[in-house]
């Protein structure tokens, strides 16, 4: 048998993380059928949109919880998979993978600077001196390389 299997240990935390992500889809695929119906049965004409208020709030907390649940579980993948596939230097395969990872990283927060707007009417600035700071960053990291 080949030993590079994962562990019993390690397929069920996969497994288990692989199923709470799936429930939390089926409930944030429940609330948005839940929203569209409230809307196409035009149900906001009777309560004003109360309703949309609660649900629309249901989603968010449920994204939030996602999105928290999501990043746990792909740094759960990433362990076990480094600790299969060590990095080294001398791979350039290995190599480029974490060049991009580190690429992707400084995206990321870049998105996680924006905001989004609900209410247009209640807009913040953009964050010009962060967003300008990655850039300089990213510049000189690959004049440096």
């Amino acid at each position: 048998m080949a030993r590079n299997a994962l562990t019993e240990t390690e397929n069920q935390r996969l497994k288990t993380g692989a199923q709470s992500l799936w429930q939390l889809l089926t409930q944030l695929d429940q609330t948005i059928k839940a929203l569209g119906t409230y809307n196409r049965l035009k149900d906001y004409e009777q309560d004003s949109f109360k309703q949309a208020d609660t649900l629309i709030a249901n989603l968010k907390e449920q994204f939030d919880q996602f999105r928290s649940d999501k990043d746990a579980f792909y740094k759960q993948i990433q362990r076990i998979y480094h600790r299969y596939q060590p990095y080294r230097p001398d791979n350039a395969y290995l190599y480029t993978e974490q060049e991009m990872n580190q690429a992707l990283a400084g995206q990321r927060q870049v998105l996680e600077t924006l905001r989004y707007y609900l209410n247009e009417n209640n807009l913040s600035n953009w964050p010009v001196e962060f967003i300008q700071q990655i850039g300089l960053t990213s510049n000189v990291n690959k004049q440096c390389a």
